[in-house]
């Protein structure tokens, strides 16, 4: 029996199946390593201060509030803790993290590394978004975002009181990992669309987002629906 707001599993499934997000496109690849290249520095109008970071647009700012972790085993020396993110335009100012009922706290360690990433994670009893990277370089903004997209679609599976949004059906945990991704992405989209005009900035958005992490879970998620058919 469907509950209300599930989704059809079988034409999830055949939507991904239709898609054209895919791995090994040479083009795309390129077209990828540009972006995340271009999107490794830093937002061009920037001021820091202590505790805190302004990034500014035309008619637009984000604020990133911060202080220093000490003392905390969890921890290496660095790591900064999100207190505050500020979205603040002509018509006011929007505290995003004091909107979300229930949201983690937020960490991340601004030194460069080798690679980005982000996680909801469990430290014994706390849970806490985790960053790899300077959340003022507009990369790792994106995986901030995605990550806090994560946590206010479970949020949203809480309050419907379901583990998925997808029917019962052979490939349903495809399906609802699937959606998860692109739910977290529209979060990603929802904030950055009002400030972002630069149509390079955009299109880098689109591309490290859809060629990137995107494409990758979509073409496991072929597999696995392939080999689910094969099987069969």
């Amino acid at each position: 029996m469907e509950k209300p707001n599930q989704i059809d599993t079988e034409k999830y499934i055949e939507k991904i199946e239709r898609s054209n997000l895919e791995l090994g496109d040479d083009g795309k690849e390129l077209e990828y390593g540009r972006a995340w290249f271009r999107l490794g520095k830093s937002f061009d109008r920037i001021v820091r201060e202590k505790g805190k970071i302004t990034i500014d647009f035309a008619g637009f700012s984000i604020e990133e509030w911060f202080s220093d972790v000490r003392d905390d085993p969890d921890f290496d020396a660095g790591v900064k803790k999100l207190e505050k993110l500020i979205l603040r335009d002509n018509k006011g100012k929007t505290d995003v993290l004091e909107t979300l009922s229930g949201v983690p706290d937020i960490y991340y360690d601004p030194k460069p590394l080798q690679f980005d990433g982000g996680a909801l994670l469990h430290l014994g009893d706390r849970k806490i978004i985790f960053i790899h990277g300077d959340i003022s370089v507009p990369r790792n903004f994106i995986i901030l975002l995605h990550e806090i997209g994560h946590f206010i679609d479970s949020l949203n599976l809480e309050r419907l009181g379901v583990k998925s949004m997808m029917t019962e059906g052979d490939n349903s945990e495809i399906a609802e990992m699937i959606r998860k991704e692109r739910m977290a992405d529209a979060f990603v989209f929802k904030v950055m669309r009002p400030f972002v005009k630069d149509k390079q900035l955009k299109d880098d958005i689109h591309t490290f987002i859809n060629e990137g992490s995107l494409a990758t879970y979509y073409h496991g998620a072929k597999k696995k629906i392939a080999d689910q058919k094969n099987s069969t």
